[in-house]
């Protein structure tokens, strides 16, 4: 099936390189893998994929910049196919630093990686029972 996630996020100005990279997995399948350097402003991201199975679909935000604290990345909305775009969905990532700390939220503001999970069917994000 074809998906699309439409991300839209922001950040402070940067005048070096910082790289992001920006992966949808599925089981242990790479369905969408990019890298968005954040001296390109590209908000809002589109994102399109495929899958073929309903398992989880896991959309992460990763980056080695030691220094991306000077210019964090905030996730403002994530919109999945048109249909699921409620505000929480942002604020419910889980970022995983390289010290092994863990904490939730939408910005990815240290080294490590910034994780959002979503079941499949889409209603299960939202707490319908189907």
């Amino acid at each position: 099936m074809k998906s699309k996630f439409f991300i839209r996020y922001h950040h402070d100005i940067v005048k070096i390189p910082v790289k992001i990279n920006i992966s949808v997995v599925q089981d242990r399948d790479v369905l969408y893998n990019r890298v968005l350097d954040l001296q390109c402003y590209l908000s809002p991201l589109l994102i399109e994929f495929e899958f073929q199975k309903l398992s989880p679909i896991k959309l992460t935000f990763k980056t080695d910049y030691d220094q991306i604290h000077n210019s964090p990345l905030y996730i403002d909305r994530i919109e999945l196919d048109g249909l699921l775009d409620m505000p929480f969905i942002a604020h419910s990532g889980f970022l995983e630093t390289k010290d092994h700390n863990t904490n939730t939220g939408n910005c990815l503001y240290t080294t490590g990686q910034l994780s959002y999970n979503f079941l499949l069917p889409l209603c299960n994000n939202c707490g319908i029972i189907h």
